[in-house]
């Protein structure tokens, strides 16, 4: 996959990338880049974004050769997803919620804010396991928010240890915080411009709809495969064998035994078999013939090799079978003798609860009296 990936007008058509806004909504910038107007949108001309397309690819996979950094910023609702996914795709970093100012210019700043996140986590982590500090339900809430706050804003840079060397932006006019931050920076930008949009402050211009989500994801598929192809062919520089699998040895291969699932095993000298449920015992016979290429019927009984447990060689003790038959007069008197021991075990307390309650009778007609 070291060569850019291809794509053509057709698929650009498909995805929309052509429609720009409405007419009265225009910049005058992007006049050399509108092909015409429709029902009074107009219609950005594909030939010349094909060309522009393909050059930023090449930057993108010239920036992955010499192992840079790339950044993905995009913080509207229709992009922020595709952007995220876009960078973790090929292992670069991405800003999809929030762009904080400072974010490159004041980078110290943000650095702090990172490792204030890496501790908030820590301690997150450590109250619920134990470890750390037990806090309370408030205090966890509150933490968990403000780790969140950070999370949102700089969880995509965290691990970025510094300025990018490339920044790709979608829709200009939102994000013009992050193009001003790295052209005082010095930062190369590859960007998609609508026809609402000023081209003359982007170094590598991709003229197209930056608000449809088909094209949005288009865009982000084409550049992280750019960004792939110049890893793999730096690794494959470097002298790295990405093509090679992992070798498996001969002897290392999966032996089964001959087994037939459909018999019962003998056990003549009265070996005591512990096996699995039935359900588990079809499932583990089911696999191992799947690997045999052996047929079993639903009707058969299956018992097999792998539900064995354990086997003990100590004989079985034989159980009598007991008689079923049991007199109707003996049941009766032994429920009799059962009644006869709870009523004399219950006799005390009762008397005792006897007594009690003559005691309160007495003790109310003498209240009575003296009143």
């Amino acid at each position: 996959m070291t060569a850019l990936p291809t794509f053509t007008i057709k698929e650009m058509i498909d995805c929309g990338v052509h429609y720009g806004h409405k007419a009265m909504r225009w910049n005058p910038e992007m006049a050399p880049y509108i092909y015409g107007t429709k029902d009074g949108v107009h219609i950005i001309d594909l030939q010349q974004t094909a060309s522009f397309l393909y050059r930023a690819l090449q930057v993108v996979q010239d920036v992955a050769k010499r192992n840079g950094k790339i950044l993905f910023v995009g913080t509207k609702r229709q992009a922020s997803e595709h952007i995220k996914e876009a960078a973790k795709r090929c292992g670069q970093f991405y800003v999809d919620k929030r762009w904080l100012g400072g974010t490159l210019t004041n980078w110290k700043t943000v650095s702090r804010s990172i490792k204030t996140l890496y501790n908030l986590e820590k301690t997150i982590a450590g109250s619920e396991s134990g470890e750390g500090i037990k806090l309370s339900k408030k205090e966890l809430l509150d933490i968990q928010r403000k780790c969140q706050k950070l999370e949102d804003s700089l969880g995509g840079i965290r691990e970025m240890n510094g300025r990018p060397d490339l920044v790709f932006v979608i829709d200009t006019n939102k994000e013009s915080l992050a193009i001003s931050e790295s052209q005082k920076l010095g930062i190369p930008i590859i960007a998609v411009v609508d026809s609402n949009s000023y081209p003359h402050n982007i170094d590598y211009i991709i003229p197209g709809n930056d608000d449809a989500t088909r094209s949005i994801t288009f865009y982000c598929q084409m550049i992280s495969d750019a960004a792939l192809s110049g890893i793999e062919h730096s690794l494959i520089s470097s002298g790295v064998d990405i093509r090679k699998g992992i070798n498996r040895s001969s002897n290392q291969e999966e032996v089964f035994e001959e087994i037939n699932f459909t018999k019962k095993p003998e056990t003549k000298n009265k070996k005591s078999v512990s096996v699995l449920t039935k359900a588990e015992a079809v499932s583990e016979a089911r696999y191992f013939a799947e690997k045999q290429d052996l047929k079993i019927s639903d009707d058969e009984e299956v018992i097999t090799a792998p539900a064995i447990v354990s086997i003990n060689n100590e004989k079985t003790p034989e159980v009598k079978k007991l008689s079923t038959k049991i007199k109707v007069e003996d049941l009766a008197e032994k429920i009799d003798e059962k009644k006869s021991k709870v009523a004399a075990k219950k006799a005390p307390a009762v008397k005792k609860v006897a007594e009690k309650s003559e005691e309160k009778s007495v003790a109310a007609g003498k209240k009575k009296k003296t009143v």
